[in-house]
């Protein structure tokens, strides 16, 4: 037979984002949990990824689509980058 009892657990803070702005222009990212998608993604992962596990580092950056659309892609484009850009659907 299992027996209970009451345990008084103390109140708990957690962090949670609250906002996200763009490291080029300052302006906050507005996140839709709705139906349109606006969503970029810079990232550089490096370290070991094995079947158990893996650990490493990643560098990221927070930028909104219109500094992705207007600054960074110019910039690639200059440095001799030919971006692809496709239709996608799931």
């Amino acid at each position: 037979m299992k027996h209970n009892k009451i345990l008084k657990v103390p109140a708990t803070e957690k962090e949670v984002i609250d906002k996200i702005t763009c490291d080029l222009c300052g302006k906050e990212i507005e996140r839709n949990f709705g139906y349109d998608v606006n969503d970029v993604q810079v990232s550089h992962r490096t370290g070991s990824n094995y079947p158990e596990g893996g650990s490493g580092e990643e560098t990221s950056a927070d930028i909104c689509g219109k500094c992705f659309d207007e600054k960074l892609i110019p910039w690639l484009i200059s440095q001799g980058v030919k971006p692809l850009t496709k239709d996608w659907d799931w």
